[in-house]
């Protein structure tokens, strides 16, 4: 008797086994597959150790940016420039908990803060834009909840000898007004490690080198920083601990001792010991040295002083 095939349903030879329905077919168990623990964790494919962290960090930058309503200006993997007026409220510039928004501080987060005319400010501002310097975050509380947020910047400020608009040959204020002009900025001013004095005037003609060869020079400098901070939770010189640049990345005995002297005076204060340090191994990386020697400890504390040369600040 020929058997008939319908479609779809397989038929039992006679006298074949019975078939066991409902059981499973018998396969081999998966063999477990186990990742091998990378050295480090932070590599990528191409084997870069900063890389995964700059992708992180435009992830966070765009989320930021998000978060304010302006994520059609998220910079990507460019670091993003935040230049605040000096009329604009310290909840634009720190943020609001009741809307949830970011101000110009975390907006600035992985890149450039810029303050021009900063004397102007409130100075509510500049003495609240102390602790994210200090901290990397603003914290806000208010309507009975807190709310963090990521401000880790370079900051950039600029500013008159007085409140006379700039470029104004003579000046009619007295040195009681200047000095009170100044000290607006007196606790922001601890926090900052660098100070040049700028002319005005139009800077392309006095400028000795192009801006594009500085880019080149400054990218290796952080190249060569990211390698040696391979290993450690850093990218930068300036994420590095106090306490790690005193122990694990220390300057040459001499330039140590040119700096606790310049603490020992009173031209420095303790907590800008190592804001000086840090610029040591910058000028150092811009040399191309493994190490910070004397003559960047030497400079490092002339930009700390600036243009007073005695370190006012």
């Amino acid at each position: 008797m020929a058997l008939r095939r319908r479609p779809g349903r397989r038929v039992r030879q006679p006298g074949g086994p019975p078939r066991a329905r409902g059981l499973r077919s018998r396969r081999a168990p998966p063999v477990p597959v186990r990742r091998r623990p990378s050295h480090d964790a932070r590599r990528t494919p191409t084997g870069h150790p900063a890389a995964a962290d700059r992708q992180k960090a435009a992830r966070q930058v765009a989320e930021i940016h998000s978060l304010a309503g302006q994520s059609d200006r998220a910079p990507g993997i460019t670091p993003p420039l935040s230049a605040p007026h000096h009329t604009e409220t310290p909840t634009a510039i720190f943020g609001s908990v009741a809307g949830n928004r970011p101000g110009a501080v975390s907006l600035a987060h992985r890149g450039v803060l810029h303050l021009a005319d900063a004397p102007e400010f409130a100075r509510p501002v500049l003495d609240g834009l102390c602790r994210p310097m200090d901290s990397g975050q603003i914290h806000l509380a208010g309507q009975g909840r807190s709310v963090r947020y990521p401000a880790r910047f370079t900051l950039v400020l600029d500013a008159r000898p007085c409140q006379c608009p700039a470029g104004r040959e003579e000046c009619g204020c007295t040195p009681e007004a200047r000095r009170r002009y100044r000290a607006r900025l007196a606790l922001l001013l601890s926090r900052v490690a660098v100070r040049a004095p700028v002319e005005w005037g139009d800077g392309q003609a006095r400028a000795s080198e192009s801006s594009a060869a500085v880019a080149v020079r400054v990218l290796a400098a952080r190249v060569r920083a990211a390698h040696r901070l391979a290993d450690t939770p850093w990218r930068r010189n300036a994420e590095v601990p106090a306490s790690d640049l005193r122990t694990r990345f220390p300057v040459v005995p001499e330039a140590a001792e040119l700096l606790r002297s310049a603490v020992n005076t009173g031209l420095v204060t303790a907590d800008g010991l190592p804001r000086l340090l840090r610029v040591a191994w910058t000028l150092a990386d811009l040399r191309g040295a493994d190490r910070p020697q004397l003559d960047d400890a030497a400079g490092a504390l002339e930009l700390w002083k600036g243009a007073n040369g005695d370190g006012t600040r």
